[in-house]
């Protein structure tokens, strides 16, 4: 670690105080120590290891010239050129960003994932009825105001607007409870049967769902479904899509249909090695072959549609498939027996 850290070109330390990462090495140039707040000295929620969020409120000011993660996140994408579109819904006094803002920003983006219903605004209340709750279950009466019904710090997952006031889930998966009242399952239908060889030679398929185990007034009980454009059309929610959804939808569908023809092979995209392949100049090296859509180091990806056409002209390359104007589509029979057969670097060969 000491070798890796002088090897840097620029090393920010960003912490209330000096730590390990500051002394540790010897490197005396391009090292900054920068003090950042601690947690009495600013504002914002704390989600804790228990899936529970509490709203801390700043008690001091920040000492010196000590600045906390927003202020720092925001000049650092001010000075980057990037911070107008960054904080357009958040509202920023004195390069300071709002707390507020910034949770009900995160609920936004969390919406399908439950962490939509922990707003400002409940957070704070949960803290000021702290004695409300129940110390076993952690749960506040029905009757209580703004608080009613409320798991202690809204526990992920909590669905849906703060409006619809779910109470958290205070135990995943307890299918003793309506998904609504802090309940839930984990069941997939898709991808869960795998075959189990007999002893008599045949193969039976066995179902990994355990049988009967479904979440209280689910009007699923089998698992649920994989969630597609089919789902969404059979619900009836295609309609809320976008013209930009709808076009990037029929894209992955056609991928889709195009990889099931190719034998499962990914469609669209390159093998991760690829990225050192351009880094290193493998491309350029192989005669530009992602012509027709073939992979120079010969990892038997296919290259999309929208790759550009450039002429083949290396000697690297004894066979190809020529004539059509276009690389789609292509047999996976076809491809596999496809070899490189000579001038490939020996790093760069895999089968």
């Amino acid at each position: 670690m000491v070798k890796g850290l002088e090897k840097l070109e620029l090393l920010v330390v960003a912490d209330p105080h000096p730590t390990t990462f500051a002394a540790i090495s010897d490197r005396k140039n391009g090292t900054y120590l920068l003090p950042a707040c601690t947690q009495f000295e600013t504002s914002g929620s704390r989600t804790a290891s228990n899936r529970s969020l509490q709203w801390g409120e700043q008690i001091v000011k920040p000492i010196f010239e000590s600045k906390d993660d927003y202020e720092i996140i925001y000049l650092l994408s001010k000075k980057l050129g990037f911070a107008d579109p960054m904080f357009k819904n958040i509202k920023v006094e004195n390069n300071h960003p709002s707390p507020e803002d910034l949770l009900r920003e995160i609920n936004r983006g969390g919406f399908s994932t439950g962490y939509s219903g922990q707003s400002p605004e409940r957070l704070k209340a949960h803290m000021k009825n702290q004695g409300k709750f129940d110390l076993v279950t952690l749960r506040a009466k029905a009757d209580e105001p703004e608080i009613g019904g409320d798991y202690y710090g809204l526990p992920w997952p909590c669905w849906g607007t703060p409006q619809i006031k779910h109470p958290g889930t205070h135990t995943l998966y307890n299918t003793n409870l309506h998904a609504k009242d802090g309940g839930g399952t984990f069941r997939a239908r898709f991808g869960v049967v795998y075959e189990e060889k007999q002893p008599d030679g045949s193969v039976k398929n066995v179902n990994l769902l355990a049988e009967g185990s479904y979440s209280k007034g689910s009007e699923l009980t089998d698992g649920y479904p994989e969630f597609t454009y089919g789902v969404l059309k059979k619900l009836g929610w295609d309609k809320d899509l976008t013209e930009a959804e709808l076009a990037d939808d029929q894209q992955d569908r056609r991928q889709q249909s195009r990889r099931r023809r190719l034998g499962g092979r990914p469609v669209g995209r390159h093998h991760p090695r690829h990225a050192g392949a351009r880094r290193d100049g493998l491309w350029q090296r192989q005669g530009r072959a992602r012509w027709r859509g073939i992979c120079p180091i010969r990892c038997r990806c296919i290259a999309s549609r929208s790759t550009p056409r450039v002429p083949i002209s290396s000697p690297n390359i004894r066979r190809v498939r020529t004539g059509a104007s276009s690389a789609w589509p292509i047999s996976a029979s076809r491809f596999r027996r496809r070899r490189w057969t000579r001038g490939l670097p020996s790093n760069s060969r895999s089968s």
